[in-house]
């Protein structure tokens, strides 16, 4: 297929940062309130082997090398909805902390612990690893850009190392560009009482999620499973979803160097799209294909908006 045709749905960069598709009853925009009938997404990254980025650092919004999903920009606490019908088939929980906003501090161990004093004996002070206050000129010689007087912070993703027993951030799309928590990080963490008390098998890469099952009739039918990830909170309510309900806020959790929402989409049913828009993710033991992944732009804009959906209600 030539690229033109394709483009819209492998780029994220200008033209391409916002999506536009059409609403209808039975399929809502994964974010915000659906009014109207035309949805809009901007997209931090898109599908595929070079999704977070055309020839750029890989620094933020991260999951996995190859892109396996699309990343949705948003700040934390923004709405997330179930674009269509649909029935929770797995759920998982994460954690994430406000961290300063500047990667060179951060890997260099600095922290803002708001009740210390600082060295000019004001609330709020920059701290090394070991929780020893830091004055203007130690900041400065690490990162020579930072505002000493208006410390900036966001939220990012927290994982669980269970062979130092630790929680760790990342900085980038390497694993080993870490940096583990300290004990106040940890101490104010976000994350469920439940996941603090397991993380060897609560604290995951996908952070909060689930991942709700719904079925498209028609030019497209099948059924998909859509995974919503790195929620603010773990989804605790019903297991049916009608198209826009809210599953929850926008979040950092998991594997994520800043809020979005990762949507990724699978099926067991051979689709019906050009190539270019899919994934073999799965094979049985002849090799034929059991298991294919989706590009979620092309879902959104071409298969779900103008599809008959079935699953719950219906």
């Amino acid at each position: 297929m030539p690229y033109d045709d394709i483009k819209a749905y492998i780029s994220h960069k200008g033209d391409y940062e916002k999506q536009t598709f059409t609403l209808t009853d039975g399929f809502k925009s994964p974010i915000g309130d659906n009014r109207g009938n035309v949805g809009t997404i901007s997209l931090n990254s898109h599908y595929g082997p070079d999704g977070y980025s055309v020839g750029e650092a890989l620094n933020a919004h991260l999951y996995g090398n190859a892109h396996k999903g699309i990343d949705i920009a948003g700040e934390v606490g923004t709405r997330v909805n179930s674009m269509l019908n649909g029935t929770i088939i797995a759920r998982t929980q994460g954690a994430s902390v406000q961290v300063l906003d500047s990667v060179d501090l951060r890997r260099a161990g600095v922290d803002f612990d708001p009740t210390k004093m600082n060295t000019n004996g004001q609330l709020g002070a920059y701290v090394d690893a070991s929780g020893n206050v830091m004055d203007r000129a130690k900041l400065i010689a690490i990162d020579p850009k930072f505002n000493f007087d208006a410390p900036k912070m966001k939220e990012t993703g927290v994982q669980y190392d269970k062979t130092t027993k630790s929680y760790y951030m990342i900085n980038s799309s390497s694993d080993a560009d870490r940096v583990y928590l300290s004990g106040r990080q940890e101490s104010i963490m976000n994350i469920s009482p439940e996941a603090r008390a397991n993380p060897d098998t609560k604290v995951t890469g996908n952070g909060n999620s689930v991942t709700i099952r719904s079925e498209l009739t028609g030019k497209y039918a099948g059924v998909y499973d859509i995974s919503y990830k790195h929620l603010d909170q773990p989804y605790t309510g019903d297991n049916t979803f009608r198209a826009g309900d809210e599953i929850g806020p926008m979040g950092s959790t998991g594997r994520s160097t800043g809020s979005h929402l990762h949507l990724e989409i699978t099926t067991v049913t051979q689709p019906k799209i050009a190539p270019e828009f899919y994934d073999v993710v799965e094979r049985n033991q002849s090799g034929d294909p059991t298991k294919w992944r989706i590009n979620p732009t092309y879902f959104i804009k071409e298969m779900a908006g103008g599809a008959t959906v079935n699953g719950a209600g219906t």
